[in-house]
């Protein structure tokens, strides 16, 4: 069974400068950026052997620029072999990403009552899976089963909050089984782990809404689920992996502001302090990200008064330096 990362024991360094927030209104999604850094960072790949120098650079400098697509293909077999599920798994998920950020809704509801259909239909839960491959395939579909239920209510295609618990059912079941792995684990188990845990994550704050539950029985939902599967230590760990993308490190941020957890937070803005550049990140930055100012968010009143405290006291480490 996995143990957590520590915080404070940093095997990647933030190797990137700090995010230009302009850059990313370029283009609608990362991730070729996103399958280029796993590459070379979790699969350790010799990157001088995909595409010319320009044209990686171009990966990295511009991640959301959609640039890269024909050095992720030459990836895909390397990535795919490291995958916990089946490629058609990763084709779809993509596919419908793709249809998420252009918010074509039609085709998410075509998706949701044609393909997706034939996909749930499979045997996506046996009892005991025979061997690791079936397990991709119970890891696979259920995460696909989970992410399309989730978006459908999301978007508003369909607000049956009964969707919320089955998608919820679907990810536990694919986290069991991925966690329950025999031998080795595939070696990107743990980007899939975290991305599953993130969107439970989410699915924890829409229940809470319904169900008219105040703050501290959110937080008490959100700490259970942080502890048992490492949430906030895998944000930082894999924003360090794919520094340009913001989200897993405001994820981690919103997390530990939930959860009053200011030593995590110190120890995880130790690591990813180059990151985005503070006054930026207080006025603008969140704000893009949620659409509102960040002034009206309450998850980030801790992590303001800690990041004056913060600043404060790297301010008298570099003065009495």
């Amino acid at each position: 069974m996995d143990t957590a990362v520590n915080v404070e024991a940093a095997t990647v360094s933030v190797e990137d400068t700090p995010i230009d927030l302009e850059a990313q209104t370029l283009c609608v999604d990362a991730r070729n950026y996103e399958k280029f850094r796993l590459a070379k960072k979790i699969l350790g790949l010799d990157m001088r052997k995909f595409g010319s120098v320009p044209a990686r650079n171009r990966i990295e400098s511009y991640p959301f620029s959609g640039h890269g697509d024909d050095i992720v293909r030459q990836l895909a077999a390397d990535l795919y072999a490291a995958s916990a599920e089946p490629k058609e798994c990763g084709d779809f998920k993509d596919h419908l990403e793709r249809l998420e950020k252009a918010r074509n809704l039609k085709e998410i509801k075509n998706l949701y009552e044609g393909q997706f259909k034939l996909i749930e239909a499979l045997s996506i839960d046996p009892p005991e899976p025979a061997n690791n491959d079936d397990r991709k395939k119970i890891v696979g579909y259920n995460s696909i089963a989970a992410h399309i239920k989730l978006s459908v209510f999301e978007l508003g295609i369909d607000k049956n909050p009964g969707l919320l618990k089955q998608a919820e059912d679907h990810f536990n079941k694919a986290l069991k089984c991925l966690l329950e792995w025999k031998g080795e684990r595939p070696k990107l188990w743990k980007v899939r782990r975290l991305k599953m845990v993130t969107n439970l994550a989410v699915i924890k704050q829409h229940m809470a809404d319904l169900d008219g539950k105040g703050l501290e029985e959110l937080k008490a939902d959100l700490e259970e689920l942080c502890n048992r599967y490492h949430l906030i230590e895998d944000l930082v760990w894999y924003s360090e992996i794919v520094p340009r993308v913001h989200h897993y490190y405001i994820n981690a941020v919103e997390l530990c502001s939930i959860l009053n957890d200011k030593d995590r937070w110190l120890a995880a803005m130790e690591r990813l302090s180059a990151k985005v550049d503070n006054y930026k990140f207080r006025g603008g930055f969140i704000g893009q990200c949620y659409g509102m100012p960040a002034s009206e968010l309450p998850t980030f009143m801790n992590h303001f008064e800690w990041l004056a405290d913060y600043n404060q006291r790297k301010t008298k480490v570099r003065t009495s330096s």
